[in-house]
């Protein structure tokens, strides 16, 4: 527990202590000063700038990623679509044939 259990007794003067000692004491109990205010919003404002350019970053690689699937799965269709094929029709499905022999 700190040396003082009542918040009012950190202010009241004491017998035989150095008045300087009593102002330490009062600046102790002061509490958070505007400067590390300020340096802890200003750590947390750079914290958030790194993780917001890094959630850019993310989105775009995901968009990314979504088209390599889709281009993906197209090819995976038409290979499948040729390999179901039965052979003796491959001349007829060629381009320019009209379907004749």
């Amino acid at each position: 527990m700190s040396e003082f259990s009542d918040p009012k007794q950190a202010y009241a003067p004491s017998r035989g202590q150095d008045p300087r000692r009593r102002r330490l004491m009062r600046l102790d109990a002061a509490g958070v000063s505007l400067i590390e205010i300020m340096l802890a919003l200003t750590i947390m404002a750079t914290a958030l700038l790194a993780i917001g350019g890094l959630m850019f970053q993310v989105a775009r690689h995901a968009e990314q990623s979504t088209v390599a699937t889709y281009r993906s799965a197209a090819v995976t269709s038409a290979a499948a679509w040729v390999q179901a094929l039965p052979w003796d029709s491959l001349d007829t499905m060629a381009p320019g044939s009209n379907g004749q022999r």
